[in-house]
């Protein structure tokens, strides 16, 4: 997976492992036996729930909800861009939000991409990033196939931009300050990646512009 990590929220808590939230519930709506108290989902179990999850809007166009407001990155796999819902009511729900759209070449695993967005949409935690929804439209082949992915949007930008911005100010005032800085960036990190690895679960890309 290579879902964003949010430092903006704290947990408020120490070592707290968190199920996701959907899994209790598909399990049972699938006659999957539910897991026992501490144990590890299966993958039978994870991709079951994680499919039902994500919901991935098939053959429909997002440009019918969603509107693109501006660019916010470009990054290796795709261009994230700040977006609004169409509909006013689900604009009170969602008055922001970050659009990612994957940039989709002969290369890409498009398999791999629908784990990636399974994954997001299993993943309840205050350090990662809500998934909202994802559609996948245009065509059977790799050229003319898009997919848009809709998440939370962080608004405070990347932590790379951040550094870039404020890193030498910090540097040349206080050594604590920027130390400090360093440790809630790290503990938060931490405490979400604790988060999916108690499902078994890798990032694969730790990096300031995923955080």
């Amino acid at each position: 997976s290579t879902s964003p990590v949010s430092v903006s929220r704290s947990l408020g808590g120490e070592g707290q492992r968190q199920q996701p939230l959907p899994l209790e519930r598909e399990l049972a709506r699938k006659n999957i036996p539910p897991l026992a108290k501490g144990a590890y989902p299966t993958e039978r179990q994870f991709l079951s729930v994680a499919n039902i999850a994500a919901n991935i809007r098939y053959d429909t166009d997002p440009k019918k909800s969603w509107d693109t407001l501006q660019k916010l990155a470009k990054g290796s796999s795709g261009t994230v861009y700040l977006g609004q819902p169409k509909d006013r009511m689900l604009m009170q729900k969602y008055p922001r939000v970050a659009i990612k759209k994957f940039d989709i070449s002969e290369e890409t695993e498009i398999k791999e991409l629908e784990n990636e967005i399974q994954l997001m949409s299993v993943s309840n935690h205050p350090n990662i990033v809500n998934y909202i929804e994802a559609f996948q439209w245009g065509g059977r082949n790799n050229s003319s196939t898009k997919v848009w992915v809709i998440m939370e949007a962080m608004t405070m930008g990347a932590l790379n931009g951040l550094l870039e911005k404020s890193y030498r100010p910090w540097y040349s005032q206080d050594h604590r300050q920027l130390e400090a800085c360093i440790a809630y960036v790290q503990r938060e990190c931490l405490q979400g990646l604790a988060y999916l690895h108690s499902f078994l679960r890798v990032h694969r890309d730790i990096k300031s512009d995923n955080i």
